[in-house]
């Protein structure tokens, strides 16, 4: 199946670029999405978007459509869903 990503705000900054798309097997869930695009991209964009436990890090927002997803909460993903990922900057 094939998963739309779309990065927003720091996220965008580490993948360098807006958005892309990710083939899974059928039904994987969205923990299995993160983890492809983990090991796909570089150690920066790896350290924003997870933490030293291999967890999503808690400033982390994933969201499947409009549905903004628990990390705790195995949630399988449908051909041609759209996920965003969203780490918000820091700093001030």
């Amino acid at each position: 199946m094939k998963i739309n990503v779309e990065y927003v705000a720091q996220m965008k900054k580490v993948a360098g670029i807006n958005s892309e798309t990710v083939t899974l097997p059928d039904g994987a869930p969205v923990q299995a999405l993160v983890t492809k695009l983990a090991d796909d991209h570089d150690q920066p964009f790896r350290d924003v978007l997870l933490d030293a436990n291999a967890s999503l890090r808690k400033s982390t927002l994933v969201f499947i459509g409009d549905d903004q997803i628990e990390w705790e909460v195995l949630r399988e993903l449908a051909d041609g869903d759209r996920v965003t990922i969203l780490a918000p900057l820091a700093g001030g």
